[in-house]
C-alpha cells in the first residue's frame, strides 16, 4: 500500500469519481486509486429509493472486469430488515458471514442483492458497508469486500466517502434513466420508420414452441395471394397471427385494415365495407370509401367473420370471386386489389349446417385454414408471454418492471385461462399495477375470497352475473378487485345486467337501461 495523506486521499478519490458522467470510466478509476491505499478485492454499488422496496445494481468492479448491469432486484423481507439494522448501526459497519460458495463474487453480489438465503452463507470473508444516504433511510450502499490488512482507519477513510458515492450514484441513476429513455427513443424509432418502410416482421411469442406449426402455416401462405381463415377461441390472438401474415407478405408495404364484423350496426355493415355515393340515404352528404377501398394494395382482416348478416356475407362473396365493389347508391363497379384473411371464434361449419353462413362463401374463405390452440393446450409458452407482457405494462404504466417470485410463474402456467393470452395480459398487468414499488401482486381469478363483496361478481369461468346485478354500484371496485381477468365480452354482459337490473328491466325511456349505459 502507499503512503497517503487523508485529506488528499478523499480529495484525489472524489475528483475520480466525478472525473466522467460515463461510470464505467470514474468508478473504474476510482476504484483503482482507492485499492493503492486500501486493501480492496471488490466494490459493488446499488442504488434504492427511499421506500426500500428494491434496489438496482448499479456497478460491480474488480481488477480484472468491471460490470454496470443496472438490474432491479426486490427486496425480500430479510433483506428489508437487514437494511432496517444498518439504518440503526448507522453508516460504515463491518459485515460478515455474508458471502457464499464463490468468495470472488462480492457477497455472490451481495446474496443475490438482498435476497439472502443464510442457510447457504458459510464462509467469513468480511466486507465493509458504506450506507448512502439521508438520515431517515438507505438511498444506496457501497459494498466493498476488504482484504488482509484492513483496519479501523480504512473504515474512517470509507466513511469520509459517503457524500461524493451519494452524488455520484445520483448520477449513475440518472445516468442510466436517460439512456434507457434514449435507447427506447431510439428503439421507438427504428420500430417506426420500419413500419412506414413495411419492413416490420411481427413478433409472436410462442413461435418456436406451442405456436410453432401456426406459423410456419403462416409463413408458407403468406406469400400467397389467397384468403386465410384463422380459427380459435376468444383471446387465443388470431389477430397477431393475421398482422404476421401480413408483414410477412409482398402486401407489408400498405397498411393492414383491421374490422370487426361484429361491431358494425347491420344497417351501416354494406356502406362500411363497400362504401357509398353522396345522396346514397339520409345524411350521406359525400362519397365516402369503405374498408375494401382503404385496404387497397393490403390487407383487410375481417374479424368475427360469423357475424356477418347473411345479405353482407351475399355481397362479400361476389367480391372476393370478382375483385369488384360497388357503393352504395352507385350504378358502377369499382376493381379493387385486396387480400383478405377473416377470422372467427365460432364453428362456421356448424353454421353453414344450421343455413346461418354461407357455404360457398366458407369454402371461398377457408382455402387455408389456420387453427390457434387455446392457451391451456400451450403452457410451454405462457412463461414467453409473462416476460412479454410484463415488460410492456411495465413500461406502459410507467413502472419499475418486478421480479416474479417461481411459485407465482408456477401458478400462472397451472391455471386453466379461460379468457386465453387475453385474459392473461389483463392479469398480469393489473399485478404490475397493484404491485408497483411493491413487488408482483398477481392475483387470479381463484384467489379472490368469497365475501360478500367478491361473491357478486361470479368466477371468469361462468357467473351469471346475476348477484352483481343486484348490485350496480358495487361494479368500479368490483372490476378493480376481481374482474380484470374476464374477457370483454364478459365484462360487458355484467355490465348490461347491471344497468337492466337497475333500470327495472325497463330499456328504452328516460328511466330504460339504455340511458344508462
Amino acid at each position: 500500500m502507499m503512503s497517503y495523506d487523508p485529506d488528499q486521499f478523499i480529495l484525489h478519490a472524489t475528483n475520480l469519481l466525478h472525473s466522467s458522467l460515463d461510470p464505467s470510466v470514474s468508478v473504474k478509476n476510482f476504484f483503482e486509486y482507492c485499492r493503492s491505499v486500501i486493501p480492496l478485492k471488490e466494490l459493488a454499488l446499488y442504488s434504492s429509493p427511499q421506500n426500500n422496496i428494491y434496489t438496482v445494481e448499479m456497478a460491480y468492479v474488480t481488477p480484472s472486469r468491471s460490470e454496470f448491469p443496472y438490474k432491479q432486484y426486490f427486496f425480500s423481507e430479510q433483506g428489508r430488515q437487514l437494511i432496517e439494522e444498518m439504518i440503526a448501526l448507522g453508516y460504515g459497519v463491518t459485515v460478515t458471514g455474508f458471502l457464499v460458495e464463490d468468495e470472488s463474487h462480492i457477497a455472490a453480489r451481495f446474496t443475490r442483492s438482498y435476497g439472502i438465503d443464510v442457510e447457504k452463507h458459510h464462509s467469513h470473508v468480511p466486507f465493509y458497508w458504506v450506507a448512502v444516504g439521508g438520515d431517515a433511510s438507505i438511498v444506496g450502499t457501497a459494498l466493498f469486500s476488504v482484504g488482509e490488512g484492513f483496519s479501523e482507519e480504512h473504515m474512517r477513510l470509507l466513511d469520509k466517502l459517503e457524500l461524493p458515492l451519494r452524488f455520484s450514484l445520483m448520477n449513475m441513476r440518472q445516468y442510466w434513466e436517460l439512456n434507457t429513455i434514449k435507447q427506447r427513443i431510439q428503439q421507438d424509432n427504428r420500430r417506426l420508420r420500419s413500419r412506414l418502410r413495411g419492413t416490420e416482421r411481427i413478433t409472436v411469442a410462442g413461435e418456436n414452441g406451442g405456436l410453432a406449426n401456426v406459423m410456419a402455416t403462416a409463413r408458407m401462405v403468406a406469400p400467397v395471394d389467397v384468403p386465410v381463415l384463422i380459427t380459435g377461441e376468444t383471446g387465443s390472438g388470431k389477430e397477431i397471427i393475421a398482422k404476421s401474415i401480413h408483414s410477412m407478405s409482398p402486401r407489408k408495404g400498405v397498411k393492414l385494415v383491421t374490422v370487426n364484423c361484429g361491431a358494425i350496426p347491420v344497417e351501416l355493415i354494406d356502406s362500411e365495407l363497400f362504401g357509398h355515393v353522396r345522396g346514397a340515404f339520409t345524411n350521406a352528404f359525400s362519397d365516402h370509401k369503405g374498408f375494401f377501398e382503404q385496404a387497397e394494395g393490403g390487407t383487410l382482416f375481417l374479424d368475427e367473420i360469423g357475424e356477418l348478416p347473411l345479405s353482407a356475407q351475399t355481397r362479400l362473396l361476389r367480391v372476393l370471386e370478382s375483385g369488384e365493389i360497388r357503393r352504395v347508391g352507385d350504378s358502377k363497379d369499382i376493381a379493387v386489389n385486396v387480400r383478405v384473411i377473416a377470422a372467427t371464434n365460432r364453428n362456421l361449419q356448424q353454421m353453414t349446417e344450421r343455413k346461418e353462413f354461407r357455404e360457398d362463401l366458407y369454402y371461398r374463405l377457408s382455402v387455408i385454414n389456420i387453427q390457434i390452440p387455446p392457451l391451456r393446450k400451450r403452457k410451454q409458452d405462457i412463461p414467453e408471454l409473462v416476460s412479454f407482457f410484463v415488460s410492456n405494462a411495465s413500461a406502459k404504466y410507467g413502472v419499475a418492471e418486478p421480479l416474479i417470485p417461481a411459485e407465482d410463474l408456477q401458478r400462472i402456467i397451472d391455471y386453466d385461462w379461460p379468457g386465453n393470452v387475453r385474459q392473461l395480459k389483463n392479469v398480469l398487468e393489473s399485478a404490475v399495477i397493484v404491485g408497483s414499488g411493491r413487488g408482483f401482486a398477481l392475483r387470479l381469478p381463484e384467489d379472490v375470497d368469497e365475501g360478500p363483496a367478491f361473491a357478486a361478481a361470479g368466477n371468469a369461468q361462468g357467473s351469471s352475473g346475476q348477484e352483481l346485478a343486484d348490485r350496480p354500484a358495487d361494479f368500479g371496485r368490483l372490476f378493480e378487485e376481481r374482474l380484470l381477468g374476464m374477457s370483454f365480452d364478459e365484462l360487458q354482459s355484467l355490465y348490461l345486467k347491471a344497468c337492466l337490473k337497475a333500470a327495472n328491466g325497463r330499456v328504452e325511456g328516460p328511466k330504460g337501461a339504455a340511458r344508462k349505459t
